[in-house]
């Protein structure tokens, strides 16, 4: 889980440019909208999107090596960029598969053999 957490994150700030596209370049049927047609200053967003990368990234990484705060910093960054993303988005339901998949993954970090993981760092040291 946590290598999917740290490429998931370099691969989204690899296409990255993808939605800095002038909106005529955008296929609008398809429901992806450039970030300058929402109501949040690109600069806001595009601060918000590295820091969510970021938050990812180092979250993938201490859960890795067994530090427990990685997981939570998973459930607070996860739940924060969920919460600023659907404030800030123009279709609302774009967020329903990533609601569901914080919830699963959250569901598994905190299971008792992922608690066994996560103590047992101290006894590995």
């Amino acid at each position: 889980m946590s290598w999917a957490l740290i490429s998931s994150c370099l691969g989204a700030m690899l296409i990255f440019d993808y939605f800095t596209l002038p909106i005529s370049e955008i296929d609008l049927t398809t429901g992806w909208l450039p970030m300058n047609t929402i109501s949040i200053p690109t600069g806001v967003q595009d601060l918000t999107f590295f820091a969510g990368s970021l938050t990812m990234f180092v979250s993938g990484v201490a859960i890795l090596k067994q530090k427990n705060w990685g997981r939570w910093l998973f459930v607070i960054g996860s739940g924060a960029d969920l919460v600023v993303g659907s404030a800030a988005a123009l279709v609302k339901e774009q967020f329903i598969p990533y609601f569901v998949a914080i919830v699963v993954l959250t569901f598994l970090l905190f299971r008792p053999r992922a608690n066994e993981y996560f103590s047992s760092a101290g006894r590995n040291a």
